[in-house]
């Protein structure tokens, strides 16, 4: 994998000239923001001294003015809305995360309006619930040394209903974060899935007995690896394959990569593929209106983020082909 050093160098080289072109579309956008609350700002204070005389006066104004405010905010989505249809977001992913992705690995292909498909995501069988709506972006696909990867970010929501009189419905998510799909060299007779274990370090023993609780997962695999135990729960639909899957060494791998994350992380085994999902509030890949795109230190979090998640795959050594593609005897 390249090093933050290296990435600094192509940065430089490559990358400052045409972040340059747009930081100065990103300050239109900014003086927009500013000038929107200094006008907010000065007709309330202009009010208030012309016309704020009492307590219930100033009140009615102060809520007049929020008003006028909440108009101004709505008059800015639409400017920010006017710069991306101009293609200012089309242009930094160009520039920035294609740049970046190639820069890790020139065979990847990035594609900003692609992501994983439902079948994919469905396949790997971490999450069950029904999905009503299902989208996603920022597609990066390609061979990463021996191993075919597929990674983007995607949504999955259901629709719920409320228990009141009044019956309002609405979205609830059942996955949202990035999402990657990796050859693992390996063909697998049944399902494995590793969750991140809350019962057990929520309830102690008593999470022992919840896991043993899941349902239609097959069996609770349990392992003689504390640490490994401590991060995840084990489910399998055939305890010897689970654990063949699982050596010593993979499982310290997998920690090492959660610890690395540093926040939850999903995995299966099904069909030869490993699936990673990693759940995560913040959109990776746009840019960041409030910050200066010509910072180094800014667009390096792209690449470090990039870094991560490509570098799974060296990460869990998976372009080591220890296994033949056949499945295991038994």
């Amino acid at each position: 994998m390249k090093t933050v050093e290296e990435f600094e160098r192509y940065f430089y080289r490559h990358l400052l000239a045409e972040l340059s072109e747009l930081e100065k579309e990103r300050n239109k956008i900014r003086i927009g923001i500013i000038v929107i609350f200094a006008i907010s700002v000065l007709l309330l204070v202009t009010l208030l001294c012309l016309f704020g005389r009492s307590l219930q006066m100033m009140a009615s104004l102060c809520f007049f003015v929020l008003f006028l405010v909440g108009i101004g905010f709505f008059l800015l989505w639409n400017l920010l809305s006017a710069g991306i249809s101009k293609g200012f977001v089309q242009r930094f992913k160009k520039t920035v995360i294609d740049g970046i992705v190639r820069f890790i690995e020139p065979s990847l292909t990035y594609n900003p309006k692609s992501y994983i498909t439902w079948l994919d995501f469905q396949r790997s069988d971490l999450f069950r619930d029904r999905v009503d709506r299902y989208t996603g972006e920022d597609l990066v696909y390609g061979k990463y040394g021996e191993t075919e990867i597929r990674l983007s970010e995607i949504k999955a929501e259901k629709k719920v209903r409320s228990s009141n009189k009044n019956a309002t419905e609405r979205w609830q998510t059942v996955f949202s974060g990035t999402f990657l799909i990796a050859d693992f060299h390996k063909d697998f007779f049944g399902k494995t899935v590793i969750f991140p274990d809350f019962a057990e370090r929520l309830f102690g023993p008593l999470g022992q007995a919840i896991q043993g609780m899941r349902l239609n997962r097959g069996e609770l695999i349990k392992l003689e690896n504390p640490e490994f135990e401590k991060y995840f729960v084990v489910y399998g639909s055939d305890q010897i394959e689970s654990r063949y899957i699982l050596s010593p060494s993979f499982m310290e791998r997998l920690v090492t990569y959660r610890k690395k994350v540093g926040s939850q992380v999903y995995f299966s085994f099904v069909n030869s593929y490993i699936f990673i999902a990693i759940p995560t509030k913040r959109n990776l890949f746009e840019p960041n209106l409030l910050k200066n795109l010509t910072d180094f230190n800014h667009i390096k979090t792209y690449f470090e983020d990039l870094s991560l998640l490509i570098g799974a795959v060296e990460d869990l050594n998976l372009n080591t082909r220890i296994w033949s593609k056949q499945p295991y005897e038994r």
